[in-house]
């Protein structure tokens, strides 16, 4: 399970494509109210506007929670935050978090100069 970063439509596509070539049932569940086409938010920012991270766990630990097998769940930027410890853990293989750091006392934060 691949989590997009806050405020982000689809951004996994290409990992997306390269698994499932490799025979992985892959999923990256769009955030709520995010689940149109770019343009369609572009035209109405509506759904961005409102996200809060509450509902975006919700939403997340719901998809988890009907899954046949644990997963492996992967994070980027805040989707990374949530994989950290927003989402019940205790349902997947294991997890990853990319672009997040940590400070001297293991507090995880989002890399706000990550771009790629």
């Amino acid at each position: 399970m691949l989590i997009h970063g806050l405020w982000v439509t689809p951004s996994w596509e290409k990992w997306v494509e390269r698994y499932q070539g490799r025979g992985y049932r892959v999923l990256a569940p769009a955030y709520p109210g995010f689940e149109v086409e770019v343009e369609a938010l572009n035209e109405d920012p509506s759904p961005i506007e409102a996200v809060t991270i509450p509902p975006v766990v919700e939403h997340l630990q719901g998809i988890v929670g009907e899954l046949e097998r644990a997963p492996i769940i992967m994070g980027h930027s805040a989707g990374g935050f949530f994989t950290d410890g927003g989402i019940n853990m205790s349902a997947a293989v294991c997890t990853a978090d990319i672009h997040i750091f940590r400070d001297s006392n293991g507090h995880a934060y989002c890399d706000p100069y990550s771009h790629d």
